[in-house]
């Protein structure tokens, strides 16, 4: 069970073992979450780290970076991957929903009853 900290009474009183608080810095240094903004837009993956966050294999990653398919680097014959541009690659093949193909349709439908 979980209380959020706001929901604590005023008296409460909240002690933390140095190894919880160690393990919970850890995992938001992993998670990224103590890097700046900035640092985390530049973040360089190796082949392994882009493939975790793609939850590919990695063969499936060394295929499409033959196909260039997706963006990356070589340099010393390693294979490097920016975060940020990895994110936005998964991004374009977003599709579209029902709802902004409606939005479409209306858009396009009040263009072209008013150029009649």
């Amino acid at each position: 069970m979980f209380i959020r900290i706001e929901d604590l009474p005023p008296w409460a009183k909240i002690e933390l073992t140095k190894e919880a608080l160690l393990a919970f810095a850890d995992r938001l240094r992993k998670d990224g979450s103590l890097m700046p903004a900035r640092e985390k837009e530049s973040e360089v993956l190796t082949v392994d780290e882009a493939a975790e966050f793609l939850n590919l294999a990695r063969q499936t990653l060394y295929g499409l970076t033959s196909k260039r398919a997706v963006p990356f680097y070589k340099k010393n014959k390693r294979l490097y991957f920016k975060k940020i541009e990895l994110l936005a690659w998964v991004e374009e093949g977003k599709k579209k929903m029902q709802r902004e193909f409606d939005d479409e349709i209306v858009t396009y439908l009040n263009r072209n009853k008013n150029n009649k």
